[in-house]
């Protein structure tokens, strides 16, 4: 029993000494947390004793600058004054100490200058801006105590950003800065509000966002086609050149066509877009995959000379998820893939294809899709190289196919292949299965579908022969997107912009037409 006590104390010991380290460690922690709020306290101290001064400074300056006024408005009626009085005791001298003659002597001159005194006009007290201090309801980031307010001056306020036109859905931001009648920045004591009328329809509050310092951001986007209205006012009075009208365009309302050597597109193929929104062309004459801005600017070049036993030859362009660029290169009989510089990762499907011309990567399965035009088929890969099957031959029934050409993917993994010689679309599940085919173009059949492509709410826009269609996901026809007048002429490549703008290669124009619906 002594052993086992002995033990126990050893046991006991050795618990206390834990209990007074623990101790030791919470008396350390506390005071290391109260150095966290001290640091913290002293922190918004400092900056509140800043806003404070801030605050305290734009009141004297305000003040200063009433008080200037005051005091000039002051001066000015003593001077008036002082001329009345003066004026009145010479009078009064004269008539009642000065003889006739002097007194008629004067007469004109004394007439003229009674009569200015008095028609000069008492204009009530100057008026002054009214300034006051609004606390903050809670510590908002942007002012811990509050901000000081002020009235506006509606004439005096400005718009910056509102655009001549406007494309369909289209958005533009709208930076109004709210001033004094002498043009400062302030923060209005007065209510900002802004209303949109579309064509056809009421008045519509939209909202704005307060930046807390005398701007304030407003989003407007074009609804419908014609002149929008956008009415801004502040204390009820409109802001210049409110209401505004913006007019909303659809059709075509871009055409890339650069000038220059650099951006000059020779024989543009296919077309897809990147995640900046810039336009990325497979321009096959120029042996380059060419890159413009969303302007239409151009931006940079891909191209491989002398790596490839022969001229590399693009004719399509995907992007996948990881941001790698997969061209096909019919010259060489092969997928090219490179980063979004232009260097090259790796090359892949010399070993089985024979004229590649589209390529699409499945958003679902991750497996690229590759078109050959002259054997009739559609061929798989892996994004690592690795070759899965074929499907297809040449044939006009289900399945088969007569040069298809510039195919594309929707969100849920369906293929949709311009099967190019039977005037028509097929579209393939992810399992390579037939699903169905259309082909109407509303008032007439298919003639020569060369690409096509699918935007985020799966609707489907193919090129055919002189025109650009849009399809709902199962192939029914919605509406014709161009117009004869816009003049495609062997329109190619399609591909959805990231604002939702439908971007088309004319290839024999040598270009890149854009089109709102």
């Amino acid at each position: 029993m002594l052993g086992q006590l002995k033990v126990k104390e050893k046991q006991v010991k050795e618990e206390k000494v834990a209990a007074e380290s623990t101790r030791e460690e919470i008396r350390k922690q506390c005071e290391a947390e109260k150095e966290k709020v001290k640091r913290k306290a002293k922190e918004v101290i400092e900056r509140v004793k800043r806003e404070e001064k801030m605050l305290i400074d734009a009141l004297d300056e305000n003040a200063r600058m009433g008080l200037k006024d005051a005091t000039m408005n002051i001066n000015e009626w003593e001077f008036h004054h002082g001329n009345i009085v003066s004026t009145h005791h010479y009078l009064e001298t004269l008539v009642h100490h000065g003889n006739s003659v002097h007194l008629l002597s004067t007469k004109s001159e004394t007439t003229k200058r009674i009569k200015e005194m008095v028609a000069m006009e008492t204009i009530p007290p100057i008026s002054h801006d009214i300034i006051e201090f609004q606390p903050s309801s809670d510590f908002a980031a942007h002012a811990l105590i509050g901000v000081i307010k002020s009235d506006v001056c509606p004439s005096k306020c400005t718009v910056e950003n509102i655009p001549k036109q406007l494309m369909k859905g289209m958005p533009v931001k709208l930076l109004i800065t709210t001033r004094d009648f002498k043009g400062k920045k302030i923060i209005p004591r007065q209510d900002v509000q802004v209303k949109t009328k579309t064509p056809g329809a009421s008045w519509e509050n939209i909202g704005i966002t307060d930046n807390n310092n005398g701007t304030y951001h407003v989003m407007i986007t074009g609804k419908t086609e014609g002149k929008h209205q956008v009415a801004m006012t502040i204390g009820n009075q409109h802001i210049p050149g409110s209401p505004f009208h913006i007019p909303v365009i659809i059709g075509l309302v871009q055409t890339v066509r650069n000038a220059g050597s650099e951006g000059q597109l020779s024989n543009p193929v296919g077309i897809t877009i990147n995640k900046h929104g810039d336009f990325v062309t497979a321009d096959t004459s120029n042996n380059r995959v060419v890159i413009h801005y969303r302007d239409g600017n151009y931006k940079q070049s891909f191209t491989f000379t002398g790596q490839f036993a022969k001229t590399f030859r693009p004719c399509d362009v995907a992007i996948s998820d990881d941001n790698e660029y997969f061209m096909t290169d019919y010259n060489n009989k092969q997928v090219v893939v490179t980063d979004e510089y232009g260097k090259s990762i790796r090359k892949f499907g010399n070993s089985e294809m024979y004229e590649p011309r589209g390529i699409a990567v499945n958003p679902v399965t991750k497996n690229v899709y590759v078109s050959e035009y002259s054997k009739h088929c559609i061929r798989k890969y892996t994004q690592g190289r690795v070759y899965i099957k074929s499907f297809g031959k040449s044939g006009n029934k289900q399945g088969e196919f007569n040069t298809p050409c510039l195919l594309a993917i929707n969100s849920k993994g369906m293929v949709y292949v311009p099967d190019w010689g039977n005037h028509r679309i097929q579209v393939f599940n992810s399992d390579d299965q037939f699903m169905f085919e259309f082909s109407s173009t509303g008032d007439s059949r298919m003639s020569h579908p060369k690409g096509v492509a699918v935007d985020k709410n799966d609707y489907v826009y193919v090129s055919s022969n002189h025109k650009v269609t849009k399809h709902d996901n199962y192939g029914q026809f919605i509406c014709r997107i161009d117009s004869d007048k816009d003049g495609l002429s062997w329109p190619c490549g399609v591909a959805v912009c990231n604002d939702g703008r439908i971007a088309v290669v004319d290839n024999n124009n040598k270009c890149i037409k854009v089109f709102v619906e």
